[in-house]
């Protein structure tokens, strides 16, 4: 299976890395999530939708908005597993806080990663094409500050993850090689992840209450960006928008993440439930 080309943050250039610590920085989050490390996989295409996105970014906004959407659905409820079950599962207190850690930072990521998603797709699918205009210094947009969270475990491969969590995505997602980061990140506790996706997640992805929790949210979303959309920059120029074709793909490529980040903020609030306190 091909899966999205991406940069990771050893593999990235140091603007590349800048732009990394930036998002992490002003998101307040440990993940440089996947969009921003498949954007950086094409030329100049990362420093654009930076360029766009830092004013809402540095600003709060963009936080502060992500912050609203995530009081727009109610979860379900779920029953945690009890001590003996962790215990079971080769759980300790020590992999607990890692997993709570894990998926706190992907609880503050993924909801400023929809608003994101939809105002980057906005921006590609503008009529017109880019205007030559000035070099951005990218030093001026954001933070020059090497301030990082503790790291997070190394991503597992994808074709090592259990067969049941790969089937908690979209069929776009499939269709595009996206696989999420959240359960990459968590495939270090696979038999926690799978028993967790079988008894927790999948009766509930079955009978469509989690994707019912996502529109809510989406449809949140939507109607934040409406608000939030003028002031985003609609930059264009040597930091441009990328060729009409590019776009097409990105747009579709950011319509499945708009399908996937969503229904990943409810499972990944699912997952840190099902994990009774010590």
């Amino acid at each position: 299976m091909m899966y999205l080309s991406e940069v990771s943050f050893k593999e990235a250039s140091p603007e590349i890395r800048q732009i990394y610590i930036n998002i992490q920085i002003y998101c307040r989050t440990p993940i440089v999530a996947l969009i921003y490390r498949h954007l950086a996989s094409f030329d100049k295409v990362l420093e654009w939708a930076w360029a766009s996105l830092a004013p809402i970014m540095c600003s709060g906004q963009l936080t502060l908005a992500a912050k609203e959407i995530n009081s727009s659905y109610t979860l379900p409820s779920i029953k945690q597993f009890n001590d003996i079950e962790l215990e079971k599962l080769n759980l300790l207190d020590p992999d607990i806080k890692a997993i709570r850690y894990v998926i706190s930072g992907y609880n503050a990521a993924n909801p400023c990663n929809i608003l994101a998603v939809l105002l980057l797709r906005e921006l590609l699918n503008e009529p017109g094409e880019s205007k030559n205009i000035e070099k951005i210094n990218f030093k001026d947009l954001g933070s020059n500050s090497n301030e990082r969270f503790p790291r997070l475990p190394e991503l597992v491969e994808p074709s090592k993850l259990p067969d049941l969590v790969l089937r908690l995505r979209p069929d776009s997602a499939d269709n595009e090689g996206l696989v999420p980061s959240l359960y990459r990140h968590l495939g270090h506790w696979p038999e926690w992840l799978e028993k967790a996706a079988q008894d927790k997640v999948m009766p509930l992805y079955q009978s469509k209450e989690i994707q019912r929790c996502a529109k809510n949210l989406e449809e949140s979303a939507n109607e934040k960006i409406i608000d939030i959309l003028p002031l985003v920059r609609p930059f264009n120029g040597i930091y441009g928008r990328p060729s009409p074709k590019l776009r097409d793909d990105l747009s579709r490529t950011m319509g499945t993440f708009v399908e996937t980040i969503p229904t990943l903020i409810i499972i990944g609030r699912i997952l840190d439930k099902t994990l009774s306190k010590f």
